[in-house]
């Protein structure tokens, strides 16, 4: 085919794209999509084990639309949908983090809103919900917010008062699917950690004045009794 053999302007696209591919071991700004016959007989050799979408055929269901958007945004499909909503789960190492931190699973695809279009100033943004791995505390909650609000880190097209925690998403009402991938993504997660982080500061401090008020309850109780012996009705 061209693409092996380099002629013509596929050639040189090949060229271009084989370059950025392994010198810069960058497997996924350029998708691949397939439109007709097989993988292995219509991709070029440097491609066949590389990640792609499949669109041959004429009709395309749900799924192969979900599976470039994967590719497109490097999230990962969860196949199984719980309690008919499908969630698109972010495949970051906050995977394997600790059970007691909150971490985004994903964005909730069925309940994104549709924008309004009608040429009206920011008619072309809508809703993005983000399931959560669990129902936040309200201590959380007001901490994320806070935190998006005057972020650690953000960039001039971050958008300030969107953020809002219900349940157990977060919603960010007010943007779109591809302000999340450039400029939201990181945001979002650093706004998940210092949550975590006020959270765990909170409940310590908690803690320690809880542990502090209950030995001096102790205390004052072995006070009582130790001097109850000298007090006498006779």
């Amino acid at each position: 085919m061209k693409s092996d053999k380099r002629l013509g302007g596929v050639g040189y696209e090949e060229s271009i794209i084989t370059g950025e591919v392994f010198n810069n071991r960058d497997n996924r700004k350029f998708i691949p999509v397939l439109r007709r016959g097989t993988w292995k007989e219509s991709a070029p050799s440097w491609l066949t084990s590389k990640v792609y979408s499949d669109f041959s055929g004429n009709s395309f269901d749900n799924e192969k639309y979900q599976e470039l958007f994967q590719n497109i945004i490097d999230f990962k499909v969860d196949p199984v949908k719980k309690n008919g909503t499908q969630v698109i789960n972010n495949t970051t190492k906050n995977d394997n983090a600790d059970s007691a931190n909150i971490r985004i699973k994903g964005i909730i695809v069925d309940e994104v809103t549709v924008p309004k279009m009608d040429g009206t100033r920011g008619s072309g943004l809508y809703a993005i919900p983000f399931k959560l791995s669990k129902i936040p505390s309200s201590i959380w909650a007001e901490a994320f917010v806070n935190s998006w609000n005057s972020p650690p880190e953000w960039s001039s097209m971050h958008r300030f008062g969107i953020a809002r925690v219900t349940g157990d998403k977060i919603i960010l009402d007010g943007t779109t699917i591809e302000e999340v991938e450039k400029h939201h993504k990181k945001t979002l997660l650093l706004c998940v950690e210092v949550a975590n982080k006020k959270e765990q500061e909170y409940f310590q401090k908690k803690s320690y004045s809880e542990t502090l008020e209950q030995k001096r309850i102790d205390a004052h109780k072995k006070s009582v009794i130790d001097n109850m012996s000298k007090i006498t009705f006779d």
